[in-house]
């Protein structure tokens, strides 16, 4: 009810008509678009999901060449594959991939 007054008095501001008749207007054009609606819908919710696939496996990725590499390439000071510098291995490089990960889904939620 709260959509089809508000519609309803934005066509009555436009056209000057009455409450009852902007309203009836308002819902015809409320159903008149109900697909375009629903498509626009399912659209931006598959684009949004793409968006959230796409960069969570881009940054899986980018982690698991952050990790994997020496020192040396990548200029994290973390080498998983020797056990005496796995304890430089500290949690800055996953925290700062799991924050862009969680602030793209927030952005977009």
């Amino acid at each position: 009810m709260k959509y089809i007054s508000q519609n309803a008095y934005i066509i009555t501001a436009m056209y000057g008509y009455g409450f009852i008749r902007s309203a009836c207007k308002a819902m015809k054009l409320i159903i008149a678009n109900a697909g375009r609606a629903a498509a626009v819908t399912g659209v931006t919710n598959m684009v949004l999901f793409v968006g959230k696939m796409l960069v969570s496996v881009g940054l899986a990725l980018w982690s698991f060449y952050l990790f994997d590499r020496p020192a040396v390439e990548t200029g994290v000071p973390c080498d998983l594959t020797d056990e005496t510098k796995q304890e430089n291995c500290g949690l800055l490089g996953i925290n700062s991939l799991y924050a862009i990960k969680i602030l793209f889904i927030k952005l977009f939620r």
